[in-house]
């Protein structure tokens, strides 16, 4: 399944790039788990500028959001359970302190 992804502030500054598409391997008809989706970015060249994932976990100072074909972000809290469905992109951005 090709995943399309968006960097937010300071992630898309250290990734070096405001969009991303990856052909992300799984099921035919299964829609892939955010951890996977995850994964693939971690291997892929551009992920490699970047820690997204500590384990099964993912990174610290990372927030990951779905966004849906018509513009609504869903914050991802347990990325190996949530999936990521037809039209939606993985949004990341790194948490930004202050207040």
């Amino acid at each position: 399944m090709k995943i399309s992804f968006e960097f937010l502030t300071l992630f898309r500054e250290r990734i070096g790039a405001d969009r991303l598409e990856l052909e992300v391997p799984g099921k035919p008809g299964e829609a892939p788990t955010v951890l996977a989706v995850l994964r693939a970015l971690q291997g892929a060249p551009a992920g490699t500028k970047v820690r997204v994932l500590e384990g099964e976990r993912t990174a610290g100072g990372l927030l990951v959001f779905l966004k849906g074909p018509g513009g609504g972000l869903s914050r991802v809290l347990r990325p190996a359970e949530e999936r990521v469905g037809p039209g939606q992109t993985v949004v990341l951005s790194a948490a930004m302190g202050g207040g």
